[in-house]
Order: C-alpha cells, then sequence, then structure tokens
C-alpha cells in the first residue's frame, strides 16, 4: 500500500506562562492579575521515510528517522546496526518470553525514535488513546474516540534474549494488577531495537512494534462483530514529545468483515496515540488519597490499595490544570465558561483558591488541529463537530497509578446532535400549545409523539459494544482490562438518551433553557474530570419547591430539572474532602452506579435511582406514572386515545418498577431511608411492602382508568383503549413475576 507522502508541521514543547496574550486566542482572566495562556509551540513530525528532526524538551531530545534517513544514517557510520549491547546493559539476560526476538529489518513505512540511553532504567507511565477515527458518520466507530489502554507505571529497560544472538529489545516491565513493592515486575511490551550511536549513548527503536502489537481494534472487537470491520494492518504516522512526554500516532487500517475479494474496500482509519510520559513529570509533592465513606472519587485500578483519582492542586506560575475549550459556537461560550466558573468558586470555598484556568480555542485557530482529545499532554472539552457518538457527554481521565493523580482528562460533547434535537423540541412546542388552545387535544397528542419518534429514531442508531480482556506479550500474568469509556455508564451523560420529552418547562425557550443545560451537561462531566462519581442520593437534597432540584450536579435528572441543576452542598463536601483531606461530616447521602437498585439487586437502597427526581421519590414516580395512564386511556373524551402503550412502555415500566422496588428493599434498608418518612406511610418493614402494593395497586386499578373504555363513543375507540390496558396489564404482570410479587398487581376481580 502506498501512502501519500505528510507534510511535516513544525512546532513542539508545552509552556504554561502567566499574562502572555497569543494572537487568536480568546481567553478568560480566572486568576487575579493574570490573563492565563498556553504557549503552544510542538514539532510533530510525520510519516516520511526522510523524515529528520530532532525535538527537544528541556534536557531531554530524541530524534525522529523515516526509513530513508536511517538507512542513510547507517550507511555513513552515524549510527550502526552492530549493536554492543554488552556496552549498554552489560551481561543482563532476559527471559525468553520477550518480544521483537530476530533479525531487525527496517520498514519503509515507518517512524524510528533514537532516544538518550540515560531514560532507559526511568520511571515512566505507558499508554494509549484513540483520538481519531475516519468513519464520522457511524456512532458506533465514533464511541470509540477516547477509548484507552489504562496508563501502567513501568521501567523501559534493554534486554537481549537469552542466546544473546540478533535479537535485542527496549522492554516495558512494569506490574498491571494488584501492585505493591514486592510484586513481579513482567515483561509487558518490548520494541525492536535497530541501531545505536557510535558512542553507545543513543538507541534507534522501531515504535511500529506498539501498533502491531497492541492493534486496539483487534483486541477490542476481535471478530469484527461490533463495528462490522476487520483489522488490515497498522502504521506509525507522527511522534512528538514534550511536558516530558513522547508521544506517538499508531494508525489502524480497518475494512469491512464482508469484503470481497478482488474489490477496493472502503477503508476505515483509526488513529491511537501512545505516550511514554516520565514519572518525574508530575508532581512530587502530591498526597495520594483514599476513599472514605460519604463521598465518592473514581480509583486507581492497578494498586493492590487502591487511591481516589484527582488532580493536583499545586500552582506552578499559574491555575494547576488548564483546559482549552475547542469549538464551542459563541453562543454558548457563556455556558461552558459558568460551568467551570462555578467549579472553580467551589474551590475557592473549599481550599481557599481557584484550581481551574481555560481559553476558548476556535475552529479557524491555527492551534485547533494540534490540541487532539486524548493527547495526554492537554485537558481538552471538545465541541465534537466531526463525529457522532451514541453520548450526550464524556469525561474521562488518566491518573498515574501510583498515587491517583489525573494529568489528563477529556469532555467530548455531542453539541451539533444535542443542538439538533433539542431544537426540535423546542420548535414543535408552541404548534402544540396552539392546537390545545384550539381545543385539538388529538392532533397535539400526534404531533408531540411524532416529535419524540423523530427524537429516538436520532439517538438509536448507536450499537453496544462489549469490552474486553487484553493480554500483552506471550506472559499470562500480564493482563489488562480496556476501558471503552463511551460504554462505560460512569463516565457518559445517558441522559441525551432518556425518553422524558414531553412539555417543554413552562416559561423556557431554547435559549433560556440551553443556558441551564450546557452549565449542567459541563459541570458533570467535569465533576468526572476532577475525580467524582456519580452521586444518585443528590436528589435527596432537593428543595420542596424545585427551586434546587439536587444537593449534586453529579445525579442524572429529567428534562424537567437537569437545566436548574448546578454545583451542590454533596459536590462541595467532597471536593473538600479530594482536595484537602477534610472527611466529609454527613456519610449519608452518597450513592453510585454499583449502588443502584434493580429487580437484580432488591436488597439496595431503593432511594438509590437513576431514572428519579424530587426529594420525594416515591410520589413522583407516581406523579409521572399518573400522567402517563392518562395518556393511555384519555378518560376525558369519547374518542380513542393518541398515544398507544409503546409509546408510554418504558415510562411506565421504569415508574412501576421503581416504586415496587420499595418492597424488598425495605427489609434491609428503611431503617437508612431518608426521605419516606411521610404522613400516612408506615415505618415498619413488613408494612412498608403491604403499603407499596396496595399503593400502586390502587393507582393501576383506579375506577377513572379502568370505565375508559366504556365511555368511548365508538367500538375503535373502546377497543384501542381496552388494548393499551391490556399491554399495560401484560407489563405489570411481567414485571411482578420478575419480583415474584404473583398477582399482587392485578386489576382482574
Amino acid at each position: 500500500m502506498k501512502y501519500q507522502k505528510l507534510r511535516k508541521s513544525r512546532f513542539s514543547s508545552l509552556l504554561i506562562a502567566s499574562a502572555v496574550a497569543l494572537t487568536g486566542c480568546g481567553g478568560k482572566n480566572l486568576i487575579e492579575g493574570h490573563e492565563v495562556k498556553v504557549n503552544i509551540d510542538p514539532t510533530i513530525v510525520t510519516q516520511n521515510s526522510s523524515a529528520d528532526a530532532i525535538i527537544t524538551d528541556g534536557d531531554v531530545a530524541i530524534k525522529v528517522l523515516g526509513a530513508e534517513a536511517l538507512k542513510s544514517k547507517i550507511s555513513t557510520g552515524q549510527l550502526t546496526s552492530k549493536i554492543g549491547l554488552r556496552d549498554l546493559i552489560g551481561n543482563g539476560k532476559v527471559a525468553s518470553d520477550v518480544l521483537g526476538a530476530g533479525p531487525v529489518q527496517i520498514k519503509e513505512d515507518s517512524l524510528y525514535i533514537q532516544i538518550p540511553v540515560s531514560l532507559i532504567g526511568q520511571g515512566h507511565i505507558f499508554g494509549g488513546v484513540i483520538t481519531a477515527v475516519s468513519n464520522h458518520d457511524d456512532p458506533s466507530i465514533g464511541g470509540l474516540k477516547l477509548t484507552d489502554l489504562p496508563p501502567m507505571n513501568v521501567r523501559p529497560l534493554l534486554m537481549a534474549s537469552a542466546d544473546g544472538a540478533q535479537s535485542r529489545s527496549l522492554v516495558l516491565v512494569g506490574c498491571q494488577t494488584d501492585c505493591s513493592e514486592t510484586s513481579q515486575q513482567l515483561s509487558l511490551l518490548a520494541l525492536p531495537v535497530v541501531a545505536q550511536s557510535t558512542d553507545s549513548d543513543k538507541i534507534v527503536v522501531d515504535v511500529a512494534k506498539f501498533g502491531e502489537t497492541l492493534n486496539l481494534m483487534t483486541l477490542l472487537d476481535p471478530d469484527g462483530s461490533a463495528t462490522g470491520l476487520k483489522s488490515m494492518g497498522t502504521r506509525t504516522t507522527a511522534v512528538d514529545m514534550s511536558g516530558g512526554t513522547i508521544v506517538w500516532d499508531v494508525e489502524h487500517q480497518m475494512v469491512p468483515v464482508d469484503s470481497v475479494e478482488g474489490f477496493p474496500p472502503v477503508v476505515t482509519l483509526i488513529t491511537a496515540r501512545y505516550y511514554l510520559k516520565l514519572e518525574a513529570s508530575l508532581n512530587s509533592s502530591f498526597v495520594a488519597r483514599k476513599q472514605v465513606e460519604g463521598v465518592g472519587f473514581f480509583t486507581t485500578t492497578a494498586r493492590a490499595e487502591q487511591l481516589i483519582t484527582r488532580f493536583s492542586q499545586t500552582e506552578f506560575n499559574g491555575a494547576p490544570v488548564h483546559y482549552f475549550i475547542k469549538n464551542v459556537p459563541l453562543e454558548y461560550q457563556a455556558h461552558f465558561a459558568e460551568a467551570l466558573d462555578t467549579w472553580n468558586r467551589t474551590f475557592t470555598d473549599e481550599i481557599g483558591h481557584k484550581v481551574l484556568s481555560y481559553e476558548f480555542v476556535s475552529v479557524d485557530d491555527p492551534k485547533n488541529p494540534l490540541l487532539v482529545a486524548g493527547d495526554v499532554r492537554f485537558n481538552i472539552i471538545e465541541w465534537d463537530l466531526v463525529d457522532k457518538a451514541g453520548y450526550g457527554g464524556l469525561g474521562p481521565s488518566i491518573a498515574s497509578q501510583a498515587t491517583g493523580e489525573i494529568f489528563s482528562a477529556n469532555i467530548l460533547v455531542q453539541g451539533p446532535t444535542i443542538e439538533s434535537i433539542y431544537k426540535k423540541w423546542f420548535n414543535v412546542i408552541p404548534q402544540i400549545d396552539a392546537l390545545m388552545v384550539a381545543g385539538n387535544q388529538p392532533a397535539a397528542d400526534a404531533l408531540l409523539i411524532a416529535t419524540r419518534h423523530q427524537i429516538f429514531d436520532q439517538l438509536g442508531e448507536g450499537k453496544t459494544q462489549p469490552t474486553q480482556s487484553l493480554s500483552f506479550g506471550t506472559d499470562s500474568a500480564a493482563k489488562l482490562r480496556f476501558r471503552h469509556n463511551a460504554q462505560d455508564d460512569r463516565l457518559k451523560d445517558r441522559a441525551a438518551a432518556r425518553t422524558d420529552f414531553f412539555e417543554t418547562p413552562q416559561g423556557y425557550t431554547y435559549d433560556s433553557y440551553m443556558h441551564g443545560y450546557f452549565i449542567d451537561l459541563v459541570a458533570h462531566e467535569m465533576g468526572h474530570n476532577l475525580g467524582l462519581r456519580h452521586n444518585f442520593k443528590g436528589n435527596l437534597l432537593a428543595t420542596a419547591d424545585g427551586s434546587r432540584p439536587s444537593g449534586s450536579v453529579m445525579e442524572y435528572l429529567n428534562k424537567n430539572f437537569r437545566h436548574i441543576d448546578t454545583v451542590g452542598e454533596y459536590d462541595h463536601m467532597a471536593i473538600k474532602y479530594g482536595y484537602s483531606g477534610v472527611e466529609p461530616g454527613i456519610k449519608n447521602i452518597f450513592c453510585t452506579d454499583e449502588n443502584v437498585i434493580s429487580v437484580a439487586s432488591p436488597a439496595l437502597s431503593a432511594e438509590c435511582s437513576r431514572d428519579d427526581a424530587t426529594n420525594d421519590p416515591f410520589n413522583y414516580n407516581l406523579t409521572v406514572l399518573d400522567r402517563a395512564l392518562d395518556r393511555l386511556v384519555a378518560p376525558n373524551v369519547d374518542t380513542a386515545p393518541t398515544w398507544v402503550f409503546a409509546d408510554l412502555a418504558a415510562e411506565v415500566s421504569l415508574r412501576v418498577t421503581n416504586n415496587l422496588l420499595y418492597a424488598p428493599s425495605a427489609a434491609t434498608n428503611s431503617k437508612t431511608w431518608l426521605n419516606w418518612k411521610k404522613e400516612g406511610r408506615p415505618v415498619r418493614a413488613k408494612a412498608i411492602s403491604n403499603y407499596v402494593l396496595k399503593t400502586l395497586h390502587k393507582k393501576l386499578c383506579a375506577v377513572a382508568i379502568r370505565r375508559a373504555p366504556d365511555r368511548k363513543a365508538t367500538a375503535e375507540a373502546k377497543d384501542a383503549t381496552l388494548k393499551n390496558l391490556s399491554d399495560l396489564d401484560s407489563t405489570v404482570a411481567k414485571i411482578a413475576e420478575s419480583m415474584q410479587l404473583g398477582t399482587s398487581l392485578s386489576c382482574s376481580p
């Protein structure tokens, strides 16, 4: 396969400077007395057989060579392929399972890195992130962006094969899981050493080996069942270094699994950006902390002792954490800014100073293409103009597994999709209101139903993809869980795909609603970036009048509430612990994903649900169920209901299940419930169970609901209403059966 010669763009290290203005870069003054900007001036070397460039990063310099340049330097004696391994590693030997054995071959379409021997043996962090895809219209492909190999603490070592013959490799040695001081250090991955300098203080390695051994697409989807693609090879396309980090891009060439031989297939390119980051580039003053009861942080996964993940708050000539905010349209920039400002106010309240600075980077800014979401040297919030994905927002971060210090975080926002969906919703509401004023309720319902179907069709294009276990090298102990972040409910904004597109909040226009919506979305994902997990008890702190819908922006709220949600008291408490070590004073207002009650886990707390709202979730579920039942039978008119059960099945099932779960939960959790005690409700577990069943039975079997078919003017209208009730009863019966409740909810005499 021939590749088009790519241009070389010159730019190199990342410098943080205060009071430095850059042309074409609109920023915001977040630190008093300073306008903080980040100057980007790297030297990316792209795939080119004649590439010959030096990249410097302070006292460290690496040389990037194309195949022809490498051959030329060997032929002229500047480098030698006769590697004196004794000079480099003494008499060391390595186990026979190290990769890279055999004669070294110089590949025409690869890039080679010449690195100082002084870097060998030093602690590094190694990983990789998918940063780009070429198929922009398939959400299952777009959802691969920010998929990553979790960071590994490694040491690069030079090793020879047991026979001491032609094999020589730069081997990454480290520990994968349950790591401690005495853990066995395994050979995780090896790069062929193809040459060395004549003074033996530099070696040249073939970074293409990463792409061959760690073909992310083959490992993620080995048979192509999820993406419909199979791998046709990889190549290294670019190398860069800054901030104590070497990065290189590996391009994976994918074709359809059903490609016919003899016909040119459509090639999909998926790019992963790998990195080797010096541990010394992290903050030596960072304080590692353990998880504590009452607040929830993401934790390290490689250590035997888990540590929470968070940014360092040490200030080095400016705010500790700088974000580039890419591509956000001007009309929404104030909303994004307010989301970060809200967190800065929280930090100021709890630890005494701001942590975040940021600058907006426009589409036409020369820096825009250089700031790649997933590049661990940057923190980026990107309005994704190019790729579709099945989430609204996604906010993963990457942290040192030794300490928990976050060194890179990103947020992707499906901006164009969100705009399209919400404009569609708000644009149709005036028409619906006009029909209702004219007394044409059926036409108003029909228009709302049609709009909801259009929105759901637009949201339902994504495909689910499995998470796989990966194995590096030939050592069976060297295994690592692959992180497909877009499929991780702990990280993505699933609220974009909720079923609650009904009436828009009263008094709100599209513009006023989206102001609050984007503050909530970005603040929520920023919370993930800062280390925080979901808190599904946040709504229990809501005010009775609804002015404050939750005590945590890490809650999931439906569309009647999320536009007025913001950072709350729980979030303040969590930040205070994570960033200053002060443990929470209240420890019963937090629950997260694995604590969510379900039919499969009925012994958990019924107050921990992703899909409730208000400070009285049980009553909220009844209120929503009331509205759905009313739509199913249209009790106040003699015509057929416009809604069919399929339009409301998800909402009905959710509300019935959520409330039924209070019954089994009562036996183990009722004494810990915060907001159950209301007038008329029992407090003993058995009585609670009976109350729950009777309350739901009364609601589902209400006379007005059951007699609605008899009020219809035509046989067709009556039959349509009876069909909705039959579908309702069938669904409720299945839910009751799954919870072993028999016929306790049956409305039959």
